[in-house]
């Protein structure tokens, strides 16, 4: 770079500097030059000077030597303004310049000048001769009339009257308040935040939405409310004219995480679902905040939080404590360890974890239970007991019985139903029910609690595969716990998977009449071995559930079909290869409609008024040419109930109960087909009666519960129903059944000496009607109603006594072992009994009569660890034995107990056991696995079958914040076979489902 060009761009950088030091160069000449001026007495020129010097650097000594000569010259006015003006270029104490001030104040006339707003410009009589200063501010005038101005941006110029001041030394006062010229701000947006002026701290103008007055010009307005960010912002305010304004606010947040030891558990924050675990929670509002984390059968988990502002909390892992409560033992919601009955929860954790496909698979390995089929419906028995097509065990759902009063059966379909994913709990009890639901309850409850009412707006889209079944469900919930609803809809299909039927027996026919070579009931049954089918019980369903709620009232609901089935198990003479010869339908409807108004906290009553319709069909192949025999039956009923709870005191609560069932249009049929009506000559009136009936029930029940001391507590109760079957006017010749009350009482007494201990002395009776095929059916080929054979009486109502002895114990946080003996006596059980009278092929028909007693007992061992942070563990044995005693073969009086034999009980294993555990396997995912073991069965040929083990294993998890859930696994992998030899088991079974779930409205 040249030298000429540095140099000048050093001039440059210095020429600020040193034209700073000029300007200090020139006044402080200036203000030596007017020192020496006012010492000459040139007092003009030294005024010239000391303004000079002031203005190029204004500064306390210039500006008092101002006022110092105007002094000199006597212009006390001019000189009383620049000692003011001095006085305000410093903050130091200047005592010469203030006693300078006194001395001339007589000499002048003060106005002081202050104005609302401050900050105002001030004008002596015209502002064309410049202002003389900014309010607040002192004048020094001489005598004379004055008026003052007053000047700010956005408000009128304030003239004051003319002020006549004529002596020196006096003081006066100027103080207006300037009128602004407003406008008008519409303040819209974020509703209840207010607005301020000019700064965040300023008082409240307004609480939005609101309209305001300002000055015209700028103005800065700040809104704000807790919990949001101050905002602010600039308008311009026109005179006269409307100003829109609009606040939008920034909420002030934070996030909070929250995991726990259960998935999909709701997040409550300040009452709003805000996700489920585990989750990130973003835009929470920042500050104190109730957390609340929720799951049906977990205790709530609730807390407050702080929520910090623009960061994260993190909440920890929630541990969930499982609720442990039924409501089947005493239609009121309780503790199960210390309920008055011996009950086995299912929950809702076990279902999902092992994703049972239905509930005859729901309840293999619960204890005391196992399975009979019959007709591809899986009968329960419990404790020694089976039979009668399930009419010993009673199901009910959210409480009401769906057990059919015509048929009194309770059986559990092969088929699927994939509604348990909505389903809360199942309890399971064994001994008799009856005193609270009547009828069939003898050995037995299966209660069914669907899930609770749902918050929020979610949906749920489920598939997938057991066996050779496919399935496919959908779940969709709206609303809150006030008012909402609930519906799933699931469709299932199976065309039946290819097996082998053993020591299958078939008939033989001529082949050019189509008529049976030999006696078709048996005699000329030919026995061909294993038998091959091709598609072995297929069929196609579809189920809807739900609930809909609005406060205390809630409508529940149930439909169920199953259409193109084949119960192709070998029903003699059917040909389980041809399609239709075993066809099987069935349809079924709840509608519950329940009332549960809040009384008080010690009175809780409910009212229900239900409707249901059942119906079935069942054709097998006829050893008749190519004609069926069809079953069908036809029931509908309603129900009403009330019931109410009483809290009497601290120590006495009492349950009533008032129940009515009324049975309308329902029928039972068993038909052949007009082909083998003509091709046999006989009467339908006698092969294929319609039996028409319908059941009326009024029953009323009473249950105290008194709490005798800290430690004793007797539950006791008495249940009186009153049977009666109206019969049709055109049914002639039926005389409707003997109407008996049948009372049924309970007692139970529970010792509790700690709260880790609990003793339960139970003692109870049951009963149960006869269904209506028992009592009537005749169709002259193989049975006759008792009704019509002589010396057989009606048949009546069997009777159940029985007891247990039950101990529990809790050690550790959650675990219970547990150890029970039972008895029980079954007595006036129907049995099937010759009759003498020849059917139309000359055989001997055969009815049923109340002539065999069954005496059960056995003893239970259980250890289980509650569902509790992903872990559960179930651990049983029990050990049961069970006898029958009816007439003695061909006894002629079969109603004397004397000429009457005792055996062991038919097809009632003698041990039984299981080991059900569930376990975290890694994030998000579980492994469940289940053993079944049933000990060897009594046939009726005598002979014992082989114990069975059936292991079951099933891995479940969940990916993308569990939006997404999937099963893979395996029922029965050891591929037991069925332990009687004419019916295969379902044998291996792969399971595998996936759910997607997510919220319907998506938050911002």
């Amino acid at each position: 770079m040249p030298f000429a060009t540095q140099i000048l761009g050093l001039l440059l950088c210095m020429s600020t500097t040193v034209h700073a030091q000029d300007l200090a160069d020139e006044a402080d000449t200036n203000f030596r030059l007017g020192a020496a001026a006012y010492q000459r007495g040139a007092l003009d020129e030294a005024l010239l000077y000391f303004m000079q010097a002031n203005r190029l650097s204004p500064n306390t000594a210039s500006a008092g030597n101002v006022g110092h000569t105007y002094t000199a010259l006597g212009k006390f006015p001019e000189a009383y303004r620049w000692y003011a003006y001095a006085l305000s270029l410093t903050d130091e104490p200047t005592p010469q310049l203030e006693e300078a001030m006194a001395r001339i104040e007589a000499s002048v006339v003060l106005v002081e000048v202050t104005s609302t707003p401050p900050g105002a410009t001030v004008y002596v009589d015209r502002k064309n001769l410049g202002s003389v200063g900014t309010t607040p501010v002192t004048l020094a005038l001489d005598r004379g009339t004055y008026t003052i101005i007053v000047e700010a941006e956005g408000y009128v110029d304030f003239v004051s009257e003319p002020l006549a001041l004529t002596e020196r030394g006096m003081r006066t006062t100027v103080s207006p308040e300037l009128e602004a010229i407003v406008g008008r701000v519409q303040i819209t947006g974020d509703e209840g935040a207010t607005v301020h002026l000019n700064q965040p701290s300023s008082p409240a103008l307004c609480t939005i939405p609101c309209t305001v007055e300002l000055p015209t010009g700028q103005q800065l307005l700040h809104f704000r409310a807790e919990g949001y960010r101050s905002q602010p912002s600039l308008i311009n305010v026109l005179a006269d004219q409307v100003v829109q304004a609009s606040a939008e606010l920034v909420l002030i947040t934070g996030s909070v995480r929250v995991e726990a030891d259960e998935i999909r558990a709701q997040i409550e924050i300040d009452g709003v679902v805000r996700g489920f675990t585990p989750a990130v929670i973003n835009g929470v509002r920042a500050g104190t905040r109730t957390i609340r984390i929720t799951k049906d059968g977990f205790a709530p988990f609730e807390t407050t939080i702080e929520v910090p502002k623009d960061d994260l909390m993190d909440l920890g892992r929630v541990v969930l404590e499982p609720l442990g409560l039924v409501s089947s033992a005493s239609r009121y919601e309780e503790e199960l360890f210390t309920a008055p009955a011996s009950i086995t929860v299912i929950s809702a954790a076990e279902i999902h974890a092992f994703g049972y496909p239905s509930l005859s698979e729901a309840l293999r390995g619960v204890r005391g239970v196992s399975h009979s089929d019959e007709f591809a419906q899986l009968i329960p028995s419990m404790r020694g007991i089976g039979g009668t097509n399930g009419g010993r065990t009673k199901k009910t759902l959210d409480g009401l019985v769906v057990t059919s009063p015509l048929l009194g059966a309770t059986s559990n379909s092969a088929f699927s139903q994939h509604y348990l994913d909505q389903i809360q709990r199942i309890e399971v009890t064994r001994g008799a029910g009856s005193l609270l639901y009547g009828a069939g309850a003898m050995n037995g409850l299966i209660a069914i609690q669907r899930r609770d009412r749902t918050e929020g707006a979610e949906g749920e889209l489920q598939g997938g595969v057991v066996g050779s079944e496919a399935f496919g469900r959908g779940f969709v919930a709206v609303g809150d716990k006030v008012l909402g609803l609930y519906t799933s809809l699931s469709a299932q299909r199976d065309p039946g998977r290819p097996t082998t039927l053993r020591d299958f027996a078939i008939p033989q026919y001529d082949p050019d009449t189509g008529e049976p070579l030999t006696d078709p009931l048996g005699q000329g049954i030919t026995m061909v071995g294993d038998y091959d089918v091709e598609h072995y019980l297929p069929y196609s369903s579809v189920q809807s559930n739900g609930k809909a709620w609005a406060k205390d009232l809630e409508l529940r609901w149930q439909a169920t079909a199953v259409f193109d089935a084949e119960i192709n198990q070998g029903i003699q003479p059917s040909d389980p290869n041809v399609e239709g010869q075993t066809a099987f339908g069935n349809e079924n409807l709840f509608l519950d409609l329940v009332y549960r108004p809040r009384i008080s906290d010690r009175i809780d009553v409910q009212l229900r008024a239900a409707y249901a319709k059942a119906q079935t069909r069942l054709s097998f192949g006829s050893f008749v040419g190519n004609s069926t025999i069809d079953f069908l039956t036809d029931v509908d009923w309603i129900t009403t109930e009330a019931r109410g709870v009483f809290d009497l005191n601290d120590r006495l609560r009492v349950l009533t109960g008032l129940e009515a069932l009324r049975a309308f249009d329902s029928s039972a049929t068993q038909a052949l087909t007009a082909d083998a009506l003509d091709q046999l000559d006989l009467d339908e009136s006698v092969t294929s009666p319609v039996l028409r009936e319908n059941p009326f029930i009024l029953s009323a029940y009473g249950v105290g519960d008194l709490h005798l001391s800290r430690s004793l507590r007797i539950n006791a109760g008495v249940r009186v129903d009153r049977w009666a079957s109206l019969i049709p006017p055109d049914e002639v010749g039926v005389d409707p059944p003997q109407v008996q009350p049948a009372i049924n009482p309970r007692v139970v007494a529970i010792y509790q000496p700690t709260d880790r201990d609990v003793i339960k002395a139970m003692g109870y009776t049951g009963f149960r009607q006869p269904d209506l095929f028992e009592r009537r059916t005749s169709n002259g080929i193989s049975v006759i109603s008792p009704l019509l054979a002589p010396g057989f009486r009606e048949l009546g109502p069997e009777q159940m006594i029985g007891g247990e002895l039950e101990y529990q114990g809790r050690f550790g946080r959650d675990w219970t072992a547990l150890v029970s003996v039972w008895g029980s006596r079954y007595t006036d059980l129907p049995q099937d009994m010759p009759t003498g009278i020849e059917g139309v092929f000359n055989n001997e028909l055969t009815t049923r009569a109340n002539v065999a007693d069954i005496d059960a007992y056995g003893a239970d061992w259980e250890l289980r660890r509650r569902f509790k942070g992903g872990w559960m563990v179930y651990a049983w044995y029990g050990y049961q034995r069970s006898f029958t005693t009816l007439p003695a073969p061909g006894t002629a009086d079969i109603y004397d107990p004397d000429r009457w034999v005792t055996t062991e009980t038919p097809d009632q294993p003698r041990h039984l056991a299981s080991l059900k555990v569930i376990a975290p396997a890694a994030e998000r995912m579980r492994v469940a696995t289940r053993f079944s073991f049933e000990g060897p069965r009594l046939r009726e040929d005598g002979v014992r079958t082989n114990p069975s083990l059936i292991a079951d294993f099933v891995v479940s998890g969940s990916l993308i914040n569990d939006r997404f859930q999937w099963r893979a696994g395996i029922y029965n992998a050891l591929a037991t076979e069925a332990t009687l030899p004419v019916l295969p088991d379902y044998g291996r079974r792969f399971l595998a489902t996936i759910t997607a779930r997510g919220p319907l409205i998506q938050d911002n």
